[in-house]
């Protein structure tokens, strides 16, 4: 099933306060950001100063009209224990990547399983990078 999980409570209440104060379309430069957050995100999503850039994100893509991507996690099966932290990292990097591919390919914006396939493919280079630094992390194909 696809939709919102409890890690993404807190950016329902950006939702609301974004709905308040109507914004104008992405600009240049913040698409540029996001693009660099999602590079980031695959390649070392723990690391400290990404989270910054995660959080802004997230609450980018609430508040921007133009770029619009779906969050379903059931292509990613078991994330694992939320404590860790690893399935927010490796959420908000799915959701990057589809921004991503929306900002690089806007002629296929509206292609649901072309966004899909970015956002997993960006989740799994996530969950590697992960692996690669915490080998306690599974590293098994789901099933």
């Amino acid at each position: 099933m696809c939709g919102l999980f409890s890690f993404l409570q807190p950016v329902a209440v950006f939702s609301t306060l974004a709905g308040a104060q109507q914004r104008g379309p992405s600009t240049p430069e913040e698409r540029a950001r996001a693009l660099q957050t999602a590079k980031s995100l695959q390649s070392d999503p723990l690391a400290p100063n990404v989270q910054d850039d995660r959080e802004w994100l997230l609450k980018w893509l609430i508040e921007v009209p133009d770029i619009s991507v779906k969050m379903c996690t059931t292509f990613l099966g078991d994330l694992g224990d939320s404590k860790s932290g690893y399935p927010g990292a490796i959420i908000a990097t799915l959701l990057a990547s589809e921004a991503a591919f929306v900002i690089e390919h806007p002629e296929k914006a509206k292609d649901v399983d072309a966004v899909y396939f970015a956002g997993v493919d960006g989740a799994l280079h996530s969950y590697e990078a992960i692996h690669s630094k915490d080998a306690s992390v599974p590293f098994t194909a789901p099933g």
